[in-house]
């Protein structure tokens, strides 16, 4: 074997190689990229809390004032939710935020959380959806 066939086997191992490491990170960064969609609910929040055994965030359920049925033959009535968090590395810049979340819930107010949505949410949290601003209704 000649130096041409086995530079030429690097050449090819190299890329490949580069071909792998571009497929992965662009799987990453599509799949955990922050703001796949974003949006605004409105309801009312009956549960706010900080949570998680080793990783804390700010968990919440709203009520958005539905209902429907799910399942098959036993089919039971289900209450239309939306399930949202706050990482608890942003509760400093999100201070504001929360402290309005707890309001709904305690006072039981009708509230528009706007939100964004992970692809694939990270593991820190509950739910795909990451309150970015409330405004109490009434």
């Amino acid at each position: 074997m000649n130096t041409t066939d086995t530079s030429v086997k690097i050449l090819i191992t190299l890329f490949i190689v580069f071909v792998l490491l571009i497929f992965w990170y662009l799987l990453f960064y599509i799949g955990w990229v922050e703001n796949y969609s974003e949006g605004l609910k409105t309801g009312e929040v009956f549960k706010f809390s900080k949570k998680g055994l080793f990783f804390k965030s700010w968990e919440g359920t709203m009520y958005l004032g539905g209902a429907h049925l799910s399942g098959g033959s036993n089919s039971t009535l289900q209450l239309d939710k939306f399930n949202f968090s706050i990482p608890e590395k942003q509760q400093t810049q999100k201070g504001d935020v929360i402290k309005t979340l707890e309001k709904c819930s305690n006072e039981r107010k009708i509230c528009a959380i706007f939100y964004k949505q992970w692809f694939k949410w990270p593991i820190y949290l509950d739910s795909d959806y990451v309150v970015e601003k409330v405004e109490i209704k009434n």
